[in-house]
């Protein structure tokens, strides 16, 4: 079964399982921004959504962790959505590959594999091995927007938290991220032609 739950205004799809050998409720977030919620099969329906509502600051703690959580709102077209990332995917991995090589020249990190994906919910992340995925609807933000997602996934490869050194680190070459990354969150249920 999924459930949605809000977060920040945005809605996050949720999985919940029934396990015959769990003895407890427990919430698994992964770091590509999937979240399982297992239960006992005695436990109703009801208590474990109740328990997922208490749960929603420790969710945006987890999202924290991992890297960037901006949502996009996908088409819920899949087919127009599919045709739209087959459309645009390789313009996107040339200009992203661009932009991180030019940006990175700045920071001097070294990084692992790039990958362009069409994520449905954050921009871009990095992985514990350097590897750096970024969504493929980068292009259709605003040149400041667009760069300041990849010098935050590069910042990542330093600093794999969130903490005041990470936004220390953003911040010298994206001086306005807390404006930039307040008007991406505002835009981001914007249609994407």
């Amino acid at each position: 079964m999924i459930k949605e739950i809000n977060i920040d205004g945005f809605k996050i799809a949720v999985i919940i399982k029934n396990v015959k050998r769990s003895k407890s409720i427990k919430i698994l977030v992964y770091n590509n921004g999937r979240i399982v919620l297992t239960k006992p099969a005695f436990i109703s329906l009801k208590k474990a959504e109740s328990y997922l509502d208490d749960k929603i600051e420790f969710i945006k703690k987890s999202f924290n962790n991992f890297s960037i959580t901006l949502p996009l709102i996908i088409d819920e077209n899949r087919k127009k959505e599919d045709e739209h990332y087959k459309k645009h995917r390789r313009i996107a991995k040339e200009i992203i590959l661009e932009r991180v090589k030019e940006i990175n020249k700045f920071y001097g990190f070294k990084y692992g594999r790039i990958s362009i994906r069409n994520q449905k919910t954050r921009w871009g992340s990095c992985s514990r091995q350097g590897n750096l995925n970024f969504s493929y609807r980068l292009i259709f933000l605003e040149a400041e927007a667009f760069d300041y997602i990849i010098a935050h996934e590069l910042c990542h490869l330093q600093e794999f938290n969130h903490s005041s050194k990470f936004w220390q680190l953003v911040g010298k070459y994206s001086p306005n991220y807390k404006s930039i990354r307040q008007k991406i969150k505002q835009d981001s249920s914007q249609d994407i032609s």
